[in-house]
């Protein structure tokens, strides 16, 4: 799964930096326990980083090429693309994670405004990624505007929705990093599974993209279990 130029991970970053200091500012969580913006902003940059770095291994582990042993081609990636959006999201989660434990923030609770945070940047980019196919009139600019509509719907429906029920308790903490995972992942291999298939173009769904089959089990798994739902089942039933 690759992801955007250069222009459109800056701009992405932008938005993401923004959504993320709206859903900070006046947090209660942030406030009590005396956690800044420029604490957050700090994890943020840092994520950024790693999560550019792991974005291109994942591409090149997945996408072997021997010219890629060259570190010049390993490191310019502007010239020589190729990043994975799988990638980028596990090296940001993973470094939010080390620094927020490490740093005594609420881990949980930064990872979920962390995942609202890039799905809005990933909404922005998928936008900017379907007008461009409609620009060039890509052969498969169905599929390219679907992705977009199903990222922007859903993270209207996050903002609506989950973030509220999160917030008045009827979320627990966590449960929205978990939620970002199911749909990402659905999203993401069904539209690589309808591109593959589609006869449009030629595209394969690699190694990478069957990972996304586990990764939206488990989720969903620890998403119900995060929640309680089978003791409350277990509760009903006796």
């Amino acid at each position: 799964m690759e992801i955007f130029v250069p222009s459109v991970i800056a701009a992405c970053f932008i938005v993401f930096l923004f959504c993320l200091f709206v859903l900070s500012k006046d947090d209660f969580l942030f406030l009590k326990k005396n956690i800044t913006i420029e604490q957050v902003f700090n994890i943020a940059f840092v994520a950024g980083l790693v999560g550019l770095f792991s974005a291109r291994i994942f591409y090149v582990v997945f996408n072997f090429a021997p010219g890629f042993l060259n570190p010049l081609v390993f490191f310019l990636f502007p010239y020589f693309p190729g990043l994975s959006i799988l990638g980028a999201i596990i090296g940001i989660g993973f470094t939010v994670f080390v620094f927020s434990k490490g740093g005594k923030t609420p881990v949980f609770h930064v990872l979920d405004f962390f995942s609202i945070a890039f799905l809005a940047a990933a909404s922005f980019g998928f936008f900017l990624s379907g007008m461009r196919a409609v620009v060039e009139k890509d052969p498969q600019l169905v599929l390219k505007l679907i992705l977009p509509s199903a990222y922007i719907t859903t993270f209207i429906f996050f903002v609506r929705f989950f973030l509220h029920w999160r917030r008045i308790g009827e979320l627990q903490e966590g449960s929205i990093s978990l939620l970002f995972f199911v749909f990402f992942s659905f999203f993401q291999f069904t539209y690589n599974l309808a591109k593959a298939t589609s006869g449009v173009a030629k595209a394969t769904l690699g190694i990478e993209n069957y990972l996304l089959i586990p990764i939206f089990l488990i989720s969903l798994a620890f998403f119900i279990k995060n929640e309680g739902f089978i003791d409350q089942l277990r509760k009903k039933g006796e």
